[in-house]
């Protein structure tokens, strides 16, 4: 379902990486994917795991906040949070 562009099945193909095989970082490119095609839950799990494991770049910041700020814009807890902790760190 990923693959025809069903954003929800990319979010929970990244979920199943991390919560299944245990190998978060291989989840990446799914929340990659379903951010691109809209669902906002996965840009944020993007920029989360993106700076988890080391590999984010300036943009990918600017990227990652976007998504908290939209997130934190619809009273969704979890990107309030994480755009602060970003803010905290410098980003």
């Amino acid at each position: 379902a990923c693959n025809k562009d069903y954003a929800p099945a990319c979010f929970s193909l990244g979920r199943s990486y991390s919560d299944i095989v245990g190998e978060a970082e291989q989840g990446i490119p799914h929340y990659e994917r379903a951010c691109t095609l809209g669902l906002i839950e996965a840009c944020n799990n993007v920029a989360v795991y993106l700076s988890k494991f080391g590999k984010a770049t300036d943009e990918d910041f600017r990227r990652g906040n976007a998504a908290f700020k939209a997130l934190c814009d619809n009273d969704n807890g979890l990107g309030c949070e994480n755009l602060a902790i970003s803010y905290l760190n410098g980003y």
